[in-house]
């Protein structure tokens, strides 16, 4: 259902459907609910429970956030 609204809101926007300043102010609404969903995901994540399986899955997920975080800053980089 999300890819489907995603799609028709991306037809509606190319056909100019929504002006400049609406599609702006959709842009930021969208930032901010994205921005509220991943903050209620990290809320409802207990430290105890990424603890518990042991230190090489804690070493994965440390090794696997930093290796997104140097491909997010090696994109931003090329790009600006």
């Amino acid at each position: 259902l999300f890819v489907l609204g995603f799609l028709a809101f991306m037809a509606l926007r190319s056909a100019g459907v929504f002006s400049d300043p609406v599609a702006g102010a959709l842009s930021a609404l969208s930032q901010w609910a994205l921005l509220i969903s991943v903050v209620a995901l990290g809320a409802k994540t207990s430290l105890k429970d990424i603890i518990a399986p042991g230190l090489r899955p804690l070493l994965a997920l440390v090794l696997q956030t930093a290796l997104i975080g140097a491909f997010a800053l090696c994109g931003v980089l090329l790009l600006f």
